[in-house]
């Protein structure tokens, strides 16, 4: 569940209930970004600057309540005066715009909403200064998570992961973590919890705090289970529509004018069949074709084994010019002048994978889930959903052209678009 509070025209992130365990991000001890910018002597001297550094309590992350002894509006004042001051510092030195960004950010924390566009300011203008520098990117990304944008927050850690040292920062990995959790990404979490673990050699934080929450929400099954197609498949409907299964470890995207029937999980098997529109052969005939693709767990049978089962005796074993992107990949050709006689004959593609179960299955589909931005001005809870974990062990990918030989050209080149850039196995 999300729990935030709308602030101005921008709303922020209180806390990250999970199956009933609370985490207030108001008392996680997120790090210190001050730590990792390089000002001169001309700022770290200043008594300004010992007063950022020395009380970072007040205003590392936010509250819904101020239980200080010192009140609110004198930290708020002595922030702004600092802000004041830095702002007139060189402003295409990088490190001072990350410093103004942090100080922003912490205004923004004491609620002084015309802070979050400083922020975005000057961590942007970071950015643009050095754009392979990691620490704008992270910055941003965790200012984000706290406020409560999703979307944007797992954009700019994805750019930042890309760009920082491999094995260091455990604390990126930290914010990291807190982020994708707050977005309902949970392999992504995992992931981030886990990297954690092996740069400090300990189980970090967050993970001790909700790790246990986290893994919670991808829900085991057994290969010999039965799952409807509607428990199976994710859609996402846009220009074109995406169906995503984690059970089954894969997606695909096709066109909303074309065709797509499902069947259940059942057996240790399922498939859906794919009919794009028909195509015209060289006499002005409309005809039609279809894709199909059939998932299975392998048990004690090989690919080339399950392959069989949908050719003739003696098919044709191929190499077809397709990607890389997988390994062990079977393709044969099946030619069968009994069928589809009127239109040259029969001609099958098939395309066989063999994938064992992925390091953190889930994680190549997983998108960020934006929090509902409500109007109200108290206290919404949203339940973070769960999701099926990939079925265990090795499965087998038999994706199947079932064209004749008038069509077969321009169905082959859809056939192996869909293959391609339209179906992601993991």
């Amino acid at each position: 569940m999300i729990k935030y509070r709308k602030l101005n025209y921008k709303y922020r992130v209180l806390g990250l209930v999970l199956i009933g365990i609370l985490s207030v991000v108001s008392h996680m001890n997120l790090f210190a970004h001050l730590n990792l910018i390089d000002v001169d002597e001309s700022i770290s001297s200043t008594e300004q600057y010992k007063f950022l550094v020395s009380n970072q309590g007040y205003y590392l992350n936010w509250s819904n309540s101020w239980e200080h002894d010192i009140p609110k509006d004198s930290i708020i004042k002595k922030l702004n005066n600092c802000y004041d001051n830095f702002k007139t510092y060189d402003s295409t030195n990088i490190e001072i715009n990350l410093f103004l960004g942090v100080i922003s950010s912490y205004l923004y924390n004491l609620e002084e909403h015309t802070y979050f566009a400083e922020t975005e300011k000057y961590f942007k203008r970071a950015i643009k200064l050095s754009s392979e520098d990691y620490r704008g990117y992270w910055f941003l990304a965790i200012f984000y998570a706290n406020a409560g944008v999703s979307l944007e927050s797992i954009k700019y850690f994805k750019i930042a992961e890309s760009k920082i040292p491999p094995n260091e920062h455990s604390a990126f990995w930290e914010e990291y973590a807190f982020a994708t959790g707050i977005a309902n990404m949970p392999s992504h979490c995992i992931y981030a919890m886990e990297k954690t673990k092996k740069i400090l050699g300990y189980t970090g934080n967050y993970e001790s705090a909700l790790g246990e929450t986290i893994r919670k929400r991808i829900v085991e099954i057994s290969p010999d289970t039965s799952i409807s197609k509607y428990d199976l498949w994710s859609p996402n409907f846009k220009d074109s529509v995406t169906f995503i299964s984690r059970a089954l470890g894969m997606e695909f995207t096709f066109d909303t004018t074309w065709n797509v029937t499902f069947s259940d999980y059942s057996n240790g098997q399922a498939y859906f069949i794919i009919e794009p529109p028909a195509i015209r052969n060289s006499k002005g005939k409309e005809i039609g074709f279809s894709m199909i693709l059939f998932v299975k767990k392998s048990y004690d049978q090989t690919l080339d084994e399950y392959i069989h089962k949908f050719l003739k005796k003696h098919p044709r074993k191929i190499k077809l010019a397709l990607s890389d992107k997988y390994e062990n990949v079977l393709t044969y050709e099946d030619l069968d002048d009994t069928m589809y006689q009127d239109w040259g004959g029969g001609h099958f593609n098939v395309i066989g994978i063999e994938r064992e179960f992925p390091a953190y299955p889930g994680k190549l589909f997983e998108r960020p889930i934006p929090i509902p931005n409500d109007k109200g001005k108290d206290m919404k809870y949203y339940r973070a959903s769960s999701s099926y974990n990939r079925l265990p062990g090795k499965l087998y990918y038999v994706l199947i052209l079932d064209t004749c030989e008038d069509i077969y050209e321009d169905s082959f080149k859809i056939f192996k678009q869909q293959f391609e850039s339209q179906i992601i196995i993991e």
